[in-house]
């Protein structure tokens, strides 16, 4: 799990490098048992800063899902930064207010282990986009959607 997070942290490290300022961000992660179909979920603990944003934030990943079909079970990738277990990479994007936004980047066409399961690295990915603010429920995303109206 400790790679697959180190992975995700690093494809999104890559979206902001070129961003001025020191963001510091503290993400804790590991396992419990969460209340129906989740794979991962993700728990603000603190933000702050000018603008606000989240600061500490904690992932928990499923470790009893009750999968829904086709979905049988987790995958752990055990090589996380080659993708090999996945055919097709897609991405889309949305048109904002202040441009284009990455609204989301898929591998699929699974291949071997992967057949029929969650991808651990696709969800952690996925939840710390929600660390980032990428959320609608999360006040300063919300804040600035209602500033942009």
């Amino acid at each position: 799990m400790q790679e697959i997070m180190q992975v995700a942290a690093e494809n999104w490290e890559r979206v902001f490098k070129s961003a001025n300022g020191n963001w510091k961000l503290t993400i804790e992660y590991g396992w419990a048992t969460l209340v129906g179909n989740l794979y991962a979920n993700e728990r603000m603990v603190a933000e702050g800063g000018n603008p606000s944003r989240i600061t500490h934030s904690c992932i928990l990943f499923n470790n009893a899902p009750e999968p829904f079909a086709p979905t049988v079970g987790l995958f752990a990738d055990p090589t996380p930064r080659d993708n090999s277990e996945f055919l097709t990479y897609t991405s889309n994007a949305v048109n904002m207010v202040d441009g284009w936004l990455n609204a989301g980047r898929v591998f699929s066409d699974a291949a071997g282990d992967a057949v029929n399961r969650m991808d651990l690295l696709q969800a952690a990915m996925h939840e710390i986009g929600h660390v980032l603010g990428l959320d609608l429920k999360y006040r300063g995303f919300d804040t600035r959607e209602i500033g942009d109206r």
